[in-house]
């Protein structure tokens, strides 16, 4: 009997022990975690971040780690069209029209009415010369119209479109409709 009593108070003293040394561990990690956390940004603002370093290396012309802030952005909020579409800007300035054309396509599958891509798709459309990217392009490029009137950037692109699909006057109308209401706007463009 006296030996069940004393093991009975081992093992009691054993969970015990047991019970305070996983409090501990517990105490420990609920305090590492509450540290960590507050190092952890949002996906947002991961996106943010690597966005606005892409676009400080696109104005210093460093296109492989401007993609490389892009890609990272892209992987932060993965449904955001922005980063790929920004991607192709880059393309597009480094002049790797087949990459330019893929990331465009890729952002508008994630969001049909990104403007921006729908428009610099539209200019290499336009630049084409294949009539059936042409009139694709004049699609889209009144479908942005109809969201920005005035946007001049799809007012310029779709007057070279129809003027391309033989609607000269059409086009010629377009453009005296422009620089009517931004003649600024063509003055930068000469420049």
């Amino acid at each position: 009997m006296k030996r069940k009593m004393a093991y009975n108070a081992h093992s009691s003293t054993i969970l015990t022990a047991i019970s305070k040394g996983t409090a501990v561990r517990v105490s420990v990690l609920a305090a590492i975690i509450a540290i960590a956390s507050g190092c952890v940004t949002s996906p947002q603002d991961q996106e943010a971040k690597y966005l606005k370093r892409g676009e400080e290396r696109m104005l210093t012309k460093d296109y492989s780690r401007a993609l490389l802030e892009f890609k990272n952005a892209s992987q932060a909020m993965p449904k955001d069209p922005e980063p790929i579409y920004q991607s192709g800007v880059v393309y597009l300035e480094a002049q790797q029209i087949p990459s330019a054309v893929a990331a465009f396509r890729k952002a508008l599958e994630l969001n049909p009415k990104h403007s921006g891509a729908q428009l610099k798709l539209s200019e290499l459309m336009t630049a084409s010369r294949v009539k059936e990217l042409i009139q694709d392009a004049a699609t889209r490029l009144q479908g942005i119209l109809a969201v920005s009137p005035d946007n001049p950037e799809a007012i310029d692109t779709l007057a070279s479109a129809e003027f391309q699909l033989g609607n000269t006057e059409g086009a010629a109308s377009r453009l005296e409709a422009a620089l009517q209401k931004f003649p600024n706007h063509l003055q930068s463009s000469v420049h």
